[in-house]
């Protein structure tokens, strides 16, 4: 059974009495096994309750995957963000409930939900944690320097060209007019 692998990878790597496993119950026909794993000595009680309760309340006909859960998760509607992250790795499942998030497993998903999950995990990785501090901030920041420029440098070549048309070569400008007369 899948989710026991899970739970027994879990069990492994985080050897503490205050390690809780919680198990519930899902979807009305598939009645699938969910798990709840969080470290109550660093978790907040109010986000354990809060994602019980969703979990809970959470009415699907069918439960087949973890995906199916995240919008009941969800704090709002309509975010650009996720609020759920995913994860195949037991080490970083075990990394997050050290940290004081929650771990959602589902029975048949090799994916591992973590809640709460910010926007700047994006940037992070496991082997940050095996190198020095130093490098592993430096190589977090040219991501984040990395994901500007993906975002922001697209709109100022577009401004650029619209407002100064003469940056860009002439030979460049007549290709790009014969493409468009094609």
């Amino acid at each position: 059974d899948l989710l026991r692998i899970n739970v027994s990878l879990l069990r492994r790597l985080v050897r503490r009495e205050s390690f809780v496993i919680e198990l519930l119950r899902a979807g009305e026909r598939t009645n699938t096994e969910v798990v709840l794993c969080y470290d109550k000595a660093v978790a907040r009680q109010e986000l354990i309750d809060s994602v019980r309760q969703k979990l809970q309340r959470a009415k699907l006909p069918l439960l087949l995957d973890s995906g199916y859960l995240a919008p009941f998760l969800q704090k709002s509607g309509f975010g650009f963000f996720s609020e759920v992250g995913y994860t195949e790795r037991p080490a970083t499942a075990c990394d997050k409930i050290c940290e004081g998030k929650l771990v959602v497993l589902v029975n048949g998903s090799p994916f591992a939900m973590v809640l709460p999950y910010f926007f700047t995990e994006h940037f992070q990785s496991l082997d940050d944690y095996a190198s020095k501090a130093y490098f592993c901030s430096f190589i977090r920041l040219l991501k984040y320097l990395a994901f500007a420029l993906a975002v922001l440098l697209p709109g100022c070549f577009v401004c650029a060209v619209q407002y100064t048309p003469e940056l860009l070569p002439p030979q460049l400008l007549y290709k790009i007019a014969a493409a468009e007369r094609a």
